[in-house]
């Protein structure tokens, strides 16, 4: 069985071949048994790959910040000249981004934090990224990594010179966790077209924005221009008031009209980790074709201290009934330790939905898990297993998964206790309460499925259940159609098999 994941393989096996010595290629060719004419064969197979690979190749068209604030720069952009025509011709996506390898390779020659860069050939490099781009018509996507050391003239040479020239994007990724907060002010939004913009995903930096930052506004000004035509709405990391501004722009679409005036938004899949009460507000008047993936994942820097209660209690009597009917996937739980992680309160509520006919389409599940549901107090000396005395909270969990008949995938992601939080040994903590969380995790599922032969049963034959932490993926065990389960482990990035009995 192989020791590594399948696509890094693949990537690496690639990447060797292509590597390989000159004089090995020969040899690969040169087998004594081809013809001319199996030879012809194999170049016009090569010729064709290449062909084929062409769209895929040239369909997004990256700009490397960091070889852009490099001394190497101009020469760069003048080598791309020869594949101008096929970029032009498939290029779809702009990809602005930050590579650190690129940056390492090609050192910036100006201060990345200087707001007012003075770049050698600046004027020349402006011109030649502007007269690239302008030829690149059928771009409808950008993707846009807004990193710290991004030239101020390329910045403004994408907003203010490309972005008018584009038609109406439908697609729009903005990645800010890499900037400095002082940039913000710089970014504007005004510049592109999006009233057709039907995927809006925003990842910003946390925390408290500057004063003079306009992206609250500018995200609001977004979903309020293409409101029939968003069907993703994926905003992370946006601090409340600023996300406020984006609910209530969807609100305002609603509120105060007649029914008959009302849009029917096309809405399908909703990610936010900042959860207000206008957030519940926008879902409990939303009308339009059904919401299929719902993710709230109270985070850390957004979190209402003091509301989680009021605002769970509105979602569970108010929200999940009205869209239980069509959701396809659903995500709830919280980075640090609160009532949005899976306990005995979800264990009484999602039943009572499935009796009425909710969630029954349901293939992916992920939730949190809160420390005192999962412990053992009797390894690590916790006064209480959880608030009932009741069996893991892993047991409750699994034992509900026939109650959902389509379910695929079980994620099982780790809360983080709130005393973490600004503790000077947070660090430390975290690991020792991750890898322990981990293993007492890991080890319910096992003793659940290894369990008494009608436990074990509820089980379904494809299900996959994954354990992780921000993201990261600590555990995941994939059903197999033999008398054994495959479990991939994730060490360090690389993946691990094992095989596990089933009962």
């Amino acid at each position: 069985m192989n020791s590594s994941h399948p696509t890094s393989l693949k990537r690496t096996t690639m990447t060797k071949f292509k590597d390989l010595p000159l004089e090995i290629l020969e040899k690969i060719t040169a087998v004594p048994t081809l013809s001319t004419a199996e030879q012809r064969c194999a170049r016009e197979t090569c010729r064709l790959l290449k062909s084929a690979l062409d769209p895929e190749f040239y369909g997004v068209f990256p700009l490397n910040c960091a070889i852009m604030a490099s001394r190497d720069a101009l020469q760069i952009l003048q080598s791309l000249q020869p594949s101008r025509e096929m970029w032009n011709k498939y290029a779809r996506v702009l990809h602005i981004r930050w590579s650190r390898k690129s940056s390492e390779k090609f050192p910036c020659v100006v201060d990345p934090q200087a707001i007012n860069d003075s770049e050698p050939d600046k004027d020349k490099k402006v011109e030649l990224t502007t007269e690239f781009l302008h030829t690149m018509d059928r771009i409808d996507g950008v993707h846009w990594d807004v990193s710290f050391c991004i030239p101020i003239w390329l910045h403004r040479a994408v907003q203010e010179t490309f972005a008018p020239r584009l038609p109406a994007i439908t697609s729009l990724t903005l990645d800010m966790r890499e900037t400095n907060p002082r940039f913000l002010p710089l970014f504007d939004l005004s510049h592109f077209g999006v009233e057709n913009v039907r995927i809006l995903r925003y990842k910003g930096i946390g925390g408290y924005p500057p004063k003079d930052s306009q992206i609250g506004t500018q995200l609001a000004h977004v979903v309020k221009s293409a409101n029939s035509n968003l069907s993703v709405l994926d905003i992370h990391r946006l601090h409340a008031n600023d996300s406020n501004l984006v609910w209530k722009a969807l609100i305002g679409l609603f509120e105060n009209q007649e029914e008959s005036l009302m849009p029917e938004l096309k809405l399908e899949e909703l990610r936010t980790d900042t959860i207000t009460f206008e957030l519940i507000r926008f879902l409990a008047m939303y009308r339009g074709i059904g919401i299929k993936c719902l993710h709230l994942q109270e985070d850390g820097y957004n979190c209402v201290l003091g509301r989680t209660d009021s605002l769970l209690d509105l979602f569970n009597r108010h929200i999940l009934p009205r869209h239980a009917t069509i959701l396809q996937r659903l995500s709830f739980g919280s980075v640090y330790e609160s009532r949005w992680s899976f306990g005995n309160h979800w264990a009484r509520r999602l039943p009572r939905l499935i009796h009425k006919g909710g969630l029954l389409k349901l293939t992916e599940l992920a939730v949190s898990l809160n420390e005192k549901g999962v412990i053992d107090p009797s390894v690590y000396g916790r006064q209480t297993l959880d608030s009932d005395n009741g069996p893991p909270m892993v047991h409750t969990l699994l034992s509900l998964v026939p109650s959902f008949p389509r379910l695929e995938r079980l994620s099982i992601s780790i809360s983080i206790p709130q005393g973490y939080r600004k503790s000077s040994g947070c660090g430390t903590h975290r690991w020792t309460h991750i890898s322990r969380m981990r293993n007492s995790i890991v080890q319910d599922i096992q003793d659940f499925r290894l369990g008494r032969e009608q436990r074990a049963a509820l089980l379904s034959e494809t299900l996959t259940i994954a354990v992780s932490w921000d993201m990261k993926v600590l555990f995941v065990l994939v059903p197999v159609p033999s008398t054994e389960s495959e479990t991939r482990e994730e060490v360090d990035g690389e993946y691990m098999f094992m095989s596990v009995k089933a009962n």
